[in-house]
């Protein structure tokens, strides 16, 4: 479970809202608590809080890589938990 916050367009990019977006991203840590960061391109923003599931020692952010989807790979599942047998339930 991670945590994803993103502003776009606000056309406030003061040390002000720089500071806010990180009070908001922090209310997040409790589905990441592993990593964080921010990244701020003109009036946009994007903060991201890490759980590290799977390599917890190297696997720091940024992905710079196109290929991660945002999936997990299926290579820790046992047979009896093939993803037919697993159900998926929506965070709130």
């Amino acid at each position: 479970m991670c945590g994803i916050l993103a502003l776009l367009g606000c056309s406030d990019d003061s040390q002000a809202k720089r500071v806010r977006v990180l009070e908001l991203s922090r209310r997040l840590k409790h589905r990441g608590p592993d990593w964080s960061g921010l990244y701020q391109h003109g009036d946009n923003y994007l903060s991201h809080q890490r759980l590290a599931v799977i390599d917890p020692a190297s696997g720091d952010q940024p992905l710079s890589q196109g290929t991660q989807q945002g999936r997990v790979p299926s290579r820790n599942l046992s047979k009896d938990q093939s993803p037919s047998s697993i159900r998926l339930l929506a965070s709130q």
